[in-house]
């Protein structure tokens, strides 16, 4: 084996020689030697802003050449599912003005950093490549150390063959496979809810993953449970969901957050578009601790739909007197969006409506009013409302 250092081109100490009976050769130079660079075990990566997964990202790379890095020589770092908009990135180095330009090849995700100043061997070497640059980080993360992402040059004075970094910070990611839904889908009801996520890294016991349930009523004690693979508390208004054993990445979970929890849904109801605005109060987000990469509080991507009225809903007729046919006054304010084709149900116990629309059918009696059609069904006492045009969400 070569040595862990490399071979330097006019590496001291290799020489040859020769006992030959017809005329020994002494130790002597040998004149031309094949050089081979090393890193030995320095070269890291890291990420110098906040990581999530998709999300661009500045990147940090730590060396120490064991042979000079002459003007012209090309460290490449390969780096699989990255991506960039531009060639042409912007970086700063700890060896002043050795390397500060590297040019992105997104047929092969590789990034050449060009070394425009002689690096001297031994020299800890730190390259910042601007989060300006928008490299983005794979959809999927970054496992740690991952051995595919790889560095290598091609230094005259001794190349080096495409080697994995000794150090990869990870990145944690769950895709967009989180998923949120409810057995009971009343808004301000308690429910049983289930959580469904695949994990791109590997989940060690003790690796924590959190579902933060905003406008959610959450007990400040969880009641004994027993779960095959997680154990569960609250802090706040996040549910915690802590690793028992290993779990392998990409196993899809499915896990049930019992009803005997207490956890209420958000009197606004959930999962419409406005939940995770700018002063949203429905949002569920998800996050992770592990040792296989964090994954930092993000929307979860599906959430079952829950609409609420708010309390909103207002019922008054005229005249108010028993036994008299009267006008219905019907008034709410729905805090999700209503398409056309929509309805809205009244159920009206012991009124009557004695073709009171003055249309008759087999459906009902209707009548259109607004933006709704009403029909009146007699055998159950309901006035259905469907919506003819669309109705945003209160504001």
């Amino acid at each position: 084996k070569l040595p862990a250092s490399g071979v330097r081109l006019d590496q001291p100490g290799l020489r040859i020689a020769s006992t030959a009976v017809r005329g020994p050769v002494l130790p002597t130079p040998i004149i031309r030697i094949q050089p081979v660079g090393s890193f030995l075990n320095t070269p890291g990566m890291s990420f110098v802003t906040a990581t999530v997964a998709g999300d661009t990202v500045g990147i940090k790379l730590l060396f120490t050449s064991e042979s000079n890095l002459p003007p012209g020589t090309n460290v490449t770092l390969s780096l699989p599912g990255f991506s960039a908009p531009k060639r042409v990135v912007e970086s700063v180095s700890s060896v002043p003005f050795a390397i500060s330009v590297g040019y992105w090849d997104a047929a092969t995700s590789k990034l050449r950093l060009e070394v425009a100043e002689e690096i001297e061997a031994g020299e800890p070497v730190t390259v910042i490549v601007n989060v300006f640059s928008a490299i983005r980080l794979p959809l999927v993360g970054v496992r740690k150390n991952q051995p595919d992402i790889t560095i290598e040059t091609d230094s005259p004075l001794g190349p080096i063959p495409p080697t994995s970094l000794t150090s990869v910070a990870p990145v944690g990611s769950f895709t967009t496979t989180p998923a949120l839904s409810f057995s009971n889908a009343i808004a301000a009801a308690p429910s049983e809810m289930t959580f469904r996520f695949t994990a791109e890294m590997d989940l060690k016991a003790g690796d924590k993953v959190s579902l933060e349930l905003l406008g959610f009523t959450v007990p400040p004690t969880l009641p004994a449970y027993t779960d095959a693979t997680y154990t569960f508390s609250v802090a706040g208004r996040t549910l915690v969901l802590t690793a028992k054993v290993a779990v392998a990445r990409r196993t899809a979970q499915t896990v049930t957050v019992p009803a005997l929890f207490g956890i209420r849904l958000p009197d606004v109801g959930t999962g419409n578009t406005r939940c995770c605005a700018i002063g949203g109060t429905c949002c569920v987000k998800v996050s992770a601790t592990t040792v296989g990469g964090n994954v930092l509080a993000l929307p979860v991507q599906t959430v079952q739909r829950v609409g609420s009225f708010l309390n909103s809903v207002e019922l008054d007729y005229s005249p108010p007197i028993i036994g008299e046919v009267v006008s219905i006054r019907v008034a709410f304010s729905p805090l999700m969006d209503m398409a056309v084709g929509d309805e809205v149900v009244l159920s009206l116990r012991d009124f009557t409506c004695n073709n009171c629309f003055n249309v008759s059918g087999s459906g009902g009696a209707t009548f259109v009013s607004g933006p709704f059609r009403a029909r009146w069904e007699g055998t159950t006492t309901e006035l259905t409302l469907t919506v003819l045009t669309r109705i945003p969400a209160a504001s």
